[in-house]
């Protein structure tokens, strides 16, 4: 690995973008990085492209014609995954049709797996950003057609019709109050995305099965206030952004600006905070401050990815050390790289081990518990 050169290489892309998105990472593809590697011995040559994402603080510029995007400049990379490997949404820069979000919706739930959780909500909220909004169905009366699906892993799940009006995609259990519950469950995400744009107040759901084995889930929904309207639900518990019509002084900055070459020391970067997602425990950052007091390069490393997409979204490095002074780029891009199997470490990746990262978890659990303990 030690002899072999690596040449770097920006690709930029003309407008229309299109938006990407790789399990959780969605994105507005402006261009990749391409890296060759070349060993001097055995002549072999290996190329791989990551995707190049714009960075947040750029969205204006998203359906400017005068404005050209450059990805060395405007862009970050997912380092971590292949272009082969992402999914492409849509065009970015015109409101997208309800439609075209729900087959977004399928098409994750068939790459994902029936029992991966899709979170509606945070790509209704990316995709509004990326799209300066889009359409949603006039409030009406609405059938969703049931039907049951066997996996090849053998998972059985319940779904809607693919041109319904919502994506319903629930695992399959004969208990009929826990089916009504994860139903509940997807329609309330719903109206999480739809109640701050429109009065749900006029919906009406009716539901529709060919198969003997759905009869009394269909009986039950049919019976059901909050199934069948959304009169009876409030939604006040869910933080919905970027819904709205995109406006030029909305921008979220929920990622770093391009580095500026030659420009030393810890530059401005969104704040930590940014990316502690909605449902983090109370006291989460005191926990959080208590576990990374005097913590460095790998330490403090482990400590974040321990959390990462438990309780925070992954944050850019600059945010890390901006808000926890200890931590070291050096060190802490050193830990980073290895595990990920970045710059000169690829090919020969040192995973940090998951034993070490539940621990950690545990351990933040404990400090959770402190500062719960604490305010009692």
């Amino acid at each position: 690995m030690n002899n072999k050169i690596v040449s770097p290489e920006y690709i930029s892309f003309d407008a229309p973008y299109m938006i990407i998105k790789h399990m959780k990472k969605i994105g507005v593809q402006i261009g990749k990085e391409r890296m060759i590697y070349s060993d001097p011995v055995t002549h072999k040559i290996e190329t791989y492209e990551y995707p190049v994402v714009l960075v947040e603080n750029k969205i204006s510029a998203l359906g400017n014609d005068s404005i050209h995007l450059n990805a060395s400049r405007d862009g970050e990379v997912w380092g971590d995954v292949e272009c082969k490997y992402v999914s492409e949404l849509c065009q970015a820069g015109k409101p997208l049709s309800w439609e075209d979000f729900i087959k977004i919706l399928w098409h994750d739930h068939k790459r994902m797996g029936a029992a991966e959780r899709i979170e509606k909500n945070h790509i209704a909220r990316k995709l509004a950003m990326y799209n300066h909004g889009y359409n949603i169905p006039a409030p009406g009366h609405y059938t969703i057609h049931l039907h049951t699906v066997s996996l090849e892993d053998t998972t059985k799940v319940v779904r809607s019709n693919e041109k319904d009006v919502f994506a319903i995609n629930i695992v399959w259990t004969d208990d009929l109050y826990v089916l009504m519950g994860s139903f509940e469950n997807e329609l309330t995400e719903y109206l999480a995305i739809l109640s701050p744009l429109t009065s749900t107040r006029l919906w009406r759901m009716t539901y529709e099965t060919e198969e003997e084995s759905l009869r009394p889930l269909v009986d039950k929904l049919n019976s059901s206030a909050f199934a069948t309207a959304f009169n009876n639900r409030m939604s006040g518990t869910f933080h919905i952004e970027c819904i709205p019509a995109y406006k030029e002084t909305d921008i979220p900055h929920t990622a770093p600006p391009a580095p500026v070459p030659g420009k030393r020391g810890r530059t401005e970067a969104p704040p930590f905070e940014t990316y502690i997602k909605p449902d983090a425990p109370k006291g989460f950052m005191k926990a959080l401050e208590r576990m990374l007091e005097g913590k460095t390069g790998k330490a403090a490393f482990t400590i974040i990815l321990a959390i990462n997409d438990y309780f925070i979204s992954e944050p850019p490095i600059k945010s890390v050390l901006n808000r926890f002074p200890s931590v070291k780029k050096t060190a802490y891009l050193k830990a980073r790289d290895k595990h990920f199997g970045f710059n000169g470490y690829y090919g020969c990746k040192v995973p940090i081990a998951e034993k070490e990262l539940e621990r950690l978890r545990e351990a933040f659990e404990e400090e959770l518990n402190k500062e719960k303990g604490g305010e009692e």
